[in-house]
């Protein structure tokens, strides 16, 4: 079954991406810590939009959550500890499974597959 959303944006307090967790039962959550002025951060979306594309096509199911720092959500960058951006977390079952402070693009893809369950194998009716 192929997931609806893939990306989720506009998460602004610590209860809106617990929600977010809690709604994703098992499957993986990538959350990417950033700011619009950050050069790193764009430096790095490119990838993570290649990796959803990726992702996509191999049907391999996560989520990810852009949260783009503000005067308004501090407390949830405190939260999670974030010091530097962008910073990259993985979530599975609503636990802090990877943290991953500036990673670059081969380092994120490497820890995002490990992190997913196998594909199950499909037979079809020809096998």
């Amino acid at each position: 079954m192929a997931p609806t959303q893939r990306i989720v944006t506009g998460v602004n307090s610590v209860e809106d991406l617990e929600k977010i967790l809690e709604e994703q039962d098992s499957r993986l959550v990538i959350a990417k810590f950033g700011a619009e002025w950050c050069q790193p951060c764009k430096q790095l979306q490119p990838h993570i939009d290649l990796l959803v594309q990726d992702l996509e096509e191999n049907a391999r199911d996560a989520l990810f959550v852009s949260i783009e720092k503000t005067d308004d959500n501090e407390e949830l960058f405190d939260h999670y500890q974030i010091k530097k951006l962008p910073t990259v977390i993985l979530f599975q079952a609503s636990e802090q499974k990877h943290i991953l402070p500036r990673p670059d693009a081969e380092q994120l893809r490497k820890e995002v597959y490990s992190a997913l369950p196998l594909p199950a194998l499909v037979l079809d009716d020809d096998f």
